[in-house]
């Protein structure tokens, strides 16, 4: 409804200003002090105006898109070999692991350490699997992948 009061000239403006927050959240993410009040001293935009236009774009809240980034981000640094419950939280900008940890099993449906060790041991099974291939008929070893690939589909599906 607020949308539509606005005048046809004001639209383009408040699509461009939620396109402007977005920006620099994906850009800063990895600021622990990333908050409204920073939004809005860094863009010049008032903290309600931050909140409702960014909301009525993207429909989610400013700090649940910032928290979902950041565990994205997390499970990516996760697959690239951080092990570090600790770097991986600092590193998305959270400063407390506990907190980050909780927030991970919640957005996820798994702890930060089953997620690694998820990924460990999907790890080893393909590198076992690449040693076990040599002497597998071509048949085998297209029943194997496929199991292999079932098993990352699992995995990623905690990512989305």
């Amino acid at each position: 409804l607020g949308n539509r009061l606005l005048p046809d000239s004001d639209k383009p403006k408040q699509h461009h200003g939620a396109c402007l927050i977005k920006k620099y959240i994906d850009d800063n993410f990895t600021q622990p002090k990333l908050t409204l009040e920073l939004l809005s001293n860094e863009l010049s935009y008032s903290p309600k105006y931050i909140s409702s236009t960014f909301k009525k774009r993207f429909n989610t809240g400013i700090a649940e898109y910032l928290n979902t980034i950041r565990i994205q981000n997390a499970c990516t640094l996760m697959q690239q070999g951080f092990t570090s419950i600790s770097d991986v939280s600092n590193q998305c900008g959270y400063t407390d692991s506990q907190y980050f940890s909780k927030l991970f099993k919640q957005k996820t449906g798994v702890s930060p350490k089953a997620y690694i060790k998820t990924l460990r041991n999907t790890n080893e099974a393909l590198l076992n699997a690449e040693k076990n291939m040599t002497n597998k008929s071509d048949k085998q070893k297209i029943s194997y992948l496929q199991g292999q690939i079932d098993a990352i589909d699992i995995i990623m599906n905690f990512i989305d």
